[in-house]
């Protein structure tokens, strides 16, 4: 992914995933940047991200003469965001290489938010790359988009349905939800049991066809 390809000023913001390298062929397409994350996304662009670890050290302090490192990693303004060493073969890291060092580092950092008192469950453990792209699948059929939509968002194509209905993890508690707002949304039938909100939408609904009607 190059730095080029981020763009969260657009009108849609999204990223795009061009194809163009090894790795980035099998879903190419634009990516919609939720706006939940935009905030976060923005800052580390602008600031980077930092981190502070310890690590043993024959200049450290104490017995187990331990430094506090700061590391930051500083997003480049243009060209591939993760970059290979200086004499690679190829001038970016392929996906497979980030991931086996998140896969190396995964543990010592579960390690360490308990050290730190953080609460953080079993389940953690099993998260993988993928499992955020399950989650936001899940969330779109949940909330009723229809399944070609939820398709368009995970870049998967047409003949996947199979393969798309695969990312679920919708439950009985789905379900019933689901079940539950449609009866709710059938039993306001009196203007009393409409939200506020949804009054002044109808109401300027009807003075707009009115217009229109009198224009006529």
């Amino acid at each position: 992914m190059k730095r080029e390809h981020i763009n969260l000023d657009a009108d849609v913001p999204k990223i795009k995933i061009s194809g163009d390298t090894t790795g980035a062929r099998k879903s190419p397409g634009d990516v919609y940047v939720r706006k939940q994350h935009l905030k976060i996304m923005r800052d580390h662009l602008k600031n980077g991200i930092q981190v502070e670890r310890v690590r043993g050290h024959k200049h450290g302090k104490g017995k187990k003469k331990q430094i506090c490192q700061k590391d930051k990693f500083v997003v480049p303004l243009a060209g591939f965001i993760f970059k290979a060493r200086k004499n690679a073969k190829d001038g970016h890291l392929h996906y497979h290489a980030v991931y086996d060092h998140v896969v190396r580092q995964a543990p010592k950092f579960y390690q360490h938010l308990h050290r730190m008192g953080e609460k953080v469950s079993e389940e953690a453990q099993k998260l993988r790359p993928h499992s955020g792209r399950a989650t936001v699948i899940t969330e779109l059929m949940g909330e009723g988009l229809v399944t070609a939509m939820s398709m368009k968002y995970a870049r998967h194509a047409p003949g996947s349905f199979k393969v798309h209905l695969g990312y679920s993890r919708l439950t009985l508690t789905d379900v019933k939800q689901a079940c539950d707002k449609l009866t709710a949304s059938r039993k306001k039938t009196k203007w009393s049991d409409w939200a506020t909100r949804d009054l002044l939408a109808a109401q300027k609904s009807i003075n707009k066809e009115l217009c229109v009607r009198v224009q006529k």
